[in-house]
């Protein structure tokens, strides 16, 4: 099973996974890690290490980052460099992205998993208003 792990500021990564559990139940394998005000980059990067360390059950961890360039992903990005597990990583997160990858992370590979988590999240990306008055 991939492993999945949410990195983000404050507590939007737990919130993200507390949520999409709601949504599809409890799950094995998957963790939330925030960083918060006034913490240190360098906990950070060791409970992000940590976390890929629990996660990995051979298949590799899914990392989802919530914003590119900072904090989270750059920890995450030195973190890639001092593990032996196999990750992916996408960064600006969203939660379609997140719940499909629940659901599928059993039948696709690593690689395979994270193409799909980005057109998910691409497509999940919608003009609500024009949808509905497009379907009248």
């Amino acid at each position: 099973m991939i492993g999945i792990l949410v990195v983000a500021h404050g507590d939007l990564a737990e919130s993200f996974v507390k949520s999409a559990q709601m949504i599809v139940g409890k799950q094995e394998k998957v963790m939330g890690i925030g960083l918060f005000e006034g913490e240190s980059p360098d906990t950070l990067q060791d409970g992000i290490l940590q976390g890929i360390k629990e996660l990995d059950g051979g298949d590799g961890v899914m990392v989802f980052v919530d914003i590119y360039g900072g904090t989270p992903s750059n920890r995450v990005a030195f973190s890639s460099a001092k593990t032996d597990s196999r990750i992916a990583c996408i960064t600006g997160a969203n939660f379609p992205m997140l719940v499909d990858c629940l659901l599928t992370r059993d039948s696709l590979t690593l690689e395979q998993l994270k193409s799909h988590c980005m057109d998910t999240g691409h497509s999940g990306i919608r003009d609500l208003l024009q949808e509905i008055t497009r379907k009248k």
